[in-house]
Order: C-alpha cells, then structure tokens, then sequence
C-alpha cells in the first residue's frame, strides 16, 4: 500500500483508471475463436498489471532528485545530509551579497562539524567563469551547479541576497532574505 494512502483511496482510483481505460474497448464478440478471447484477457492482465506497478514506482522518492552537482566534481545529497545545510543565494553585482559572504566563511570554518554552506549563483555561472566570480568575491565555500528550490516547490529567488535552512533530512527550515551576520547564522544553530 502506498504511504499516505488508505486502501479504500488506492481501490477506487486504481477501479477509476482500469474503467476509464477499458470503456471505450471492448470484448471481442461472440463470433471470435476462444484464442482471440483468452489473447484479449491477457492484454488486460498485462496492462492492469503495468498500471500497478506504474503507480507503485511513481510513489517512492528517487535519491537521485535530492543529489547536486558542486563546482569541484563532488555531490551532495541534500536530503540526506549528516549535518545541518545552509545554502546561501548571490551574485557578483550584488552588494549585500558581498557583505554576507566573509560572514558566510567565518561560519562554515568556525562550524565545520555541524553544518555545511553552500552557494549558488544567481545568474547560473558555471565552469571557469563561476570560479572567478567566487574568486572576486572571496567565496570559500563550495558551489551548487543547479539551483535545488525545485525540492521544496519554492519559488525563483526575487531578492538577493537569500539563505535556506535546510535539515539533514532534507526539509526546509528556514528562509531567510536579505544580508545575514554571524550572529544570526549561530542563532539558527
């Protein structure tokens, strides 16, 4: 049985699909050889069994939807982290973005055993190009290549600079806009 989901829930809407699909076809008629009947049985075994497992594969969680890509060639699974991710949204242009950034640093050396920061860059720089912005920036932690709000259905980021709180169960804690101090950062600890 799917989580979530009562048997009762999983009946009717498996019955829905199976009588949707069916509806329109139909038995061949009385006149047909009894091969031609037990061939259409089997067609609909088969594709009652592929709604089945359709529906049961669609319900679990891919890891891989949680994995990211950083600059150096490393992953990360942010839903399956062993501590505590903070990832912080900037761009070069942007100067509280700039103000946070040693901020940023100071933390992730200070608390290395507790948390993990991560960036992305707002204007999708990749390669050579995102190592010279960090590098402008003195940005010292690692880098995501995608942006990964897609996993908590947030929307684009509309001001810089943000930070996401994200638990090592990869829910989102915490969202925070604007220019953030070590202070602040430690609080959420």
């Amino acid at each position: 049985m799917l989580v979530g989901q009562t048997r009762s829930s999983l009946d009717v809407n498996f019955s829905v699909t199976v009588e949707s699909l069916f509806k329109a076809q139909s038995m061949p008629s009385q006149g047909q050889s009894e091969i031609d009947r037990e061939k259409w049985v089997m067609i609909k075994k088969l594709v009652l069994i592929s709604l089945l497992l359709t529906g049961l594969t669609g319900c679990t969680q891919d890891s891989s939807e949680s994995q990211y890509l950083l600059l150096d060639g490393d992953t990360i699974d942010l839903a399956a982290s062993p501590k505590l991710v903070f990832i912080n949204y900037w761009a070069v242009w942007c100067a509280p973005c700039r103000k946070e950034i040693p901020e940023f640093n100071e933390f992730a050396h200070q608390y290395a055993d507790r948390v993990t920061v991560l960036g992305v860059n707002f204007d999708n720089s990749q390669g050579d190009t995102l190592r010279t912005e960090m590098a402008k920036l003195g940005v010292e932690f690692p880098a995501l290549l995608s942006d990964p709000r897609g996993m908590w259905n947030l929307d684009p980021v509309a001001v810089l600079p943000e930070t996401l709180v994200i638990s090592t169960d990869g829910k989102l804690l915490h969202r925070m806009v604007g220019p953030q101090t070590m202070e602040a950062l430690e609080a959420l600890l």
